[in-house]
């Protein structure tokens, strides 16, 4: 369980700063905010953020699946102890 826990941490933690600091970037290099189209010049950062948001989605899917392998294994030794 631990090792699940460790996977979760850090692929949240890649998926966060991948999403993040690229907009961090981005606002330093003058992107415009709120509108519905850019410009070709920012399409890489914009591309790597929208990498580490699928990352973010994958590490709470892992850890959506590490609560219900939890909740079954407790349900199980639960009824081993009745």
């Amino acid at each position: 369980m631990i090792l699940t826990e460790l996977i979760f941490i850090f692929t949240f933690f890649i998926g966060v700063n991948l999403t993040f600091m690229p907009l961090h970037f981005l606002g330093l290099a003058g992107m415009p905010r709120r509108i519905a189209d850019y410009p070709d010049f920012y399409r890489g950062w914009n591309v790597v953020s929208s990498i580490g948001s699928y990352i973010s989605l994958v590490a709470t899917f892992i850890f959506f699946l590490y609560c219900l392998s939890y909740a079954n294994f407790r349900r199980k030794r639960q009824k081993k102890s009745i």
